[in-house]
């Protein structure tokens, strides 16, 4: 059984967390994907659960009838756990009605047993194909995100710069303003001060 470690895992191969209480499933499941996908298996919700905080694998395959917490239960956690998880239920023809409410519970679908291996094959292609695309969604969202808000920041920036620099022009265009008066009334007083000084040099003569 290639059981890896949390940490060990390649991280350019999907990790599969396999749920079923039958050693024969198990060994089913590692004889077909062990090629393709890095696998840890659990017999019981309890491990289940435990591997899920471990390990945070990229697709479960959950058999709904397990000892320990039940495979709803363990769905609903999962999800709680990490929303892109995709699940893949297994479950026994009469348990449809459960297998239901799992889709309802965001399982990704059902394969009722005894199961077509190529069928699980192509589902299971399918729920990590979903997997990498919602986490490149993400990841381009978040990404869109922090781009607006370095836009955001950036404009918020510029625009106190432009405050700052308007601000600034005011002043000036007002001390220029000033000036200007200034110099006005210096050329008048001069004006008159010659028109006074005039018949002030008749009268003195």
């Amino acid at each position: 059984m290639n059981e890896a470690a949390p940490g060990t895992v390649s991280s350019r191969r999907p990790l599969v967390l396999v749920v079923d209480d039958e050693e024969g499933v198990r060994a089913s499941m590692e004889l077909v994907f062990s090629d393709q996908f890095d696998l840890i298996m659990a017999a019981t919700g309890t491990e289940a659960v435990r591997k899920l905080l471990e390990a945070a694998p990229n697709l479960m395959l959950l058999d709904l009838r397990i000892p320990g917490i039940n495979g709803l239960q363990v769905l609903e956690r999962a999800k709680a756990m990490d929303p892109d998880i995709e699940v893949i239920v297994i479950t026994a023809v009469s348990e449809t009605t459960t297998a239901i409410a799992a889709m309802r519970a965001g399982a990704f679908t059902y394969v009722v047993k005894p199961f077509d291996m190529d069928q699980l094959k192509t589902q299971v292609s399918w729920a990590l194909t979903k997997h990498r695309l919602n986490l490149e969604n993400r990841r381009f969202v978040e990404t869109l995100s922090r781009e607006n808000r370095r836009l955001r920041l950036q404009h918020n920036r510029l625009t106190r710069r432009l405050e700052e620099t308007t601000h600034a022009l005011q002043e000036t265009q007002d001390e220029l303003f000033q000036a200007s008066r200034l110099a006005t009334l210096g050329e008048t007083a001069a004006s008159l001060a010659h028109e006074i000084q005039n018949p002030l040099t008749v009268i003195s003569s």
